[in-house]
């Protein structure tokens, strides 16, 4: 069972569940909206989390071709880091396929 993210506004705050938000049919939170969010703001992105060198990221471009498919948002952060963001919205679900660093890096080359 996944249990979803809590929302804490302050370190006393017990938190509250933050529940998915299903885009209706005429939602304008598309993925392309999503993709332009991130790549517009990628402080968003919760990268310290993955390591120092991920930080902070530099957004490098949207559906950028590899051979496994487009990457929807790539960052690279001034160490090297690249992080590989798939924008997802519920109407839009689909699984992120896993992309080797060589792809990555030859993605931006």
């Amino acid at each position: 069972m996944k249990v979803p993210p809590l929302i804490l506004n302050s370190l006393d705050d017990t938190g509250r569940s933050l529940l998915r938000a299903d885009a209706a049919t005429n939602d304008p939170r598309s993925e392309a909206w999503l993709q332009e969010l991130l790549y517009a703001h990628p402080e968003l992105l919760p990268v310290d989390e993955f390591g120092e060198s991920f930080s902070p990221p530099i957004p490098v471009g949207r559906e950028v071709p590899t051979n496994a498919g487009p990457i929807d948002n790539l960052f690279v952060s001034p160490l090297g880091g690249m992080t590989n963001k798939d924008a997802q919205t519920s109407q839009h679900g689909r699984e992120s396929s896993c992309r080797s660093p060589d792809e990555l890096r030859d993605a931006i080359v």
